[in-house]
């Protein structure tokens, strides 16, 4: 039997099936199997995810979601902590519109680690980018309204990829959601994908990539191993820039997270979002939202959702991921009904 890294027997997953979408009251979303294609997408002049609270006292900040403009939309908002600053989901857009020991159903798991943490020297990065470079993945989700740039970790080789919710929320029925594999230097093909089960109170989501095989499926890691100072990568594509890595520490764990409501299309905004979430220094921007975290280890340890900016528009150092673990239940009974026979 397959087991999540390091972590005891799996808990039942039992997850409601429904036809409507996602409305953020739900825990977890599965749509019928032949729901169309496509999600939702944000409309024009919409704005993005946001607060966090860095004051210290464990209480989250309060956000709000300015427009970006120009028919674009960038998901930012604005926090009232000790001072004025903007926490971005790494979510990003274009102009013209915004864990091998064992294996089940094609999730993959780490080999057994010796005893001790192990401890990364510079030479060590290179290696750990070039084993989880190809389970990164862009995607985009374009709409009437905009188009979205963000980014994904996949899970089995038959397409299932786990993002944020708010990469892929916005995209009307009417849009599309497409994904694709690449490096700095090589891009490969854009295919496209369907949402195929969300969690928005936790912002995760899975996207299934149409007649996909031979992806390349991420070692999925354990978060509740992290401490404070471990040192991680940061993946994904931001800005589209595909195959980019940054390098940083955990700065902090349970790091209460309150973001504002993911852009439902026709629907509106949903209620804010709160989360305990890992922070790091790693450099997050734009377009990393869904990237994954990895740890020395060279497992996902995190799914990348989210940033503080200054109020100059730069980043202050200060990222957020969602723990791995959180995303357990969503992962397993997608990837059994789902994942490879």
């Amino acid at each position: 039997m397959w087991r999540w890294r390091n972590r005891p027997s799996a808990r039942p997953a039992d997850a409601p099936r429904s036809e409507q979408p996602p409305d953020n009251r739900r825990e977890l979303w599965v749509p019928e199997a032949r729901r169309p294609r496509g999600a939702e997408t944000t409309p024009p002049g919409a704005a993005g995810r946001a607060g966090t609270s860095a004051r210290g006292d464990g209480q989250p900040g309060p956000a709000q979601r300015p427009d970006q403009g120009d028919g674009t939309f960038l998901t930012w908002a604005r926090a009232h902590v000790a001072v004025l600053v903007v926490l971005a989901a790494v979510l990003g857009g274009v102009a013209g519109g915004a864990v091998g020991a064992a294996t089940v159903s094609g999730l993959s798991t780490p080999p057994a680690q010796p005893p001790g943490r192990p401890v990364v020297l510079a030479e060590g990065l290179p290696r750990i980018v070039q084993r989880i470079g190809p389970a990164v993945v862009e995607v985009r989700t374009s709409s009437l309204g905009g188009h979205s740039i963000g980014s994904g970790t996949v899970l089995t080789s038959n397409g299932l990829v786990l993002t944020n919710f708010h990469v892929i929320s916005g995209a009307s029925p009417a849009g599309r959601i497409t994904v694709q594999t690449g490096t700095a230097a090589t891009s490969g093909p854009v295919q496209p994908a369907t949402l195929i089960g969300a969690d928005p109170k936790a912002d995760l989501a899975v996207i299934r990539v149409t007649n996909a095989s031979g992806l390349v499926p991420a070692p999925l890691g354990n978060s509740d191993q992290l401490a404070v100072g471990d040192p991680v990568i940061a993946m994904g594509a931001p800005s589209g820039l595909q195959g980019t890595a940054s390098f940083g520490i955990v700065s902090a764990l349970d790091r209460l997270v309150r973001v504002a409501g993911p852009s439902l299309g026709l629907a509106g905004q949903g209620p804010p979002v709160t989360y305990r979430a890992i922070q790091t220094d790693a450099a997050l921007s734009p377009g990393n939202s869904g990237g994954p975290l990895v740890d020395q280890s060279e497992t996902v340890i995190g799914i990348t959702s989210a940033v503080f900016e200054g109020t100059s528009g730069r980043s202050i150092g200060v990222g957020f991921a969602i723990p791995i673990n959180d995303a357990e239940k969503l992962v397993r009974t997608m990837v059994a009904q789902y994942g490879p026979k």
